[in-house]
């Protein structure tokens, strides 16, 4: 089983979660999505949540520690050791 961190900063309205999950390898994106949606999607605002019942990435980023983008096209991510979701504040 794979350990993966996973940081949720921004979707839930004044809250940032820091979660330790353990899948089956291999784990891609998609089903990272599924998981977050499953366990937190009655509190994530609805915009950031997509008509495909996954993130809404014209507002969420995912990405690794260092903000190397990650997307649908990887088949394992478990192999990262921290994944982010992040939806950025606007402004300054």
């Amino acid at each position: 089983m794979a350990k993966l961190l996973l940081h949720i900063y921004g979707l839930i309205p004044a809250d940032f979660k820091d979660v330790e999950l353990e899948f089956e390898e291999p784990v891609n994106l998609r089903h990272l999505e599924e998981e977050i949606i499953k366990r937190y999607g009655q509190e994530i605002e609805e915009q950031y949540i997509s008509r495909e019942g996954l993130l809404n990435h014209r507002f969420v980023i995912s990405g690794d520690k260092y903000g190397k983008k990650i997307d649908y096209d990887l088949p394992d991510l478990t192999h990262i050791e921290e994944i982010w979701f992040v939806v950025p504040l606007a402004g300054g």
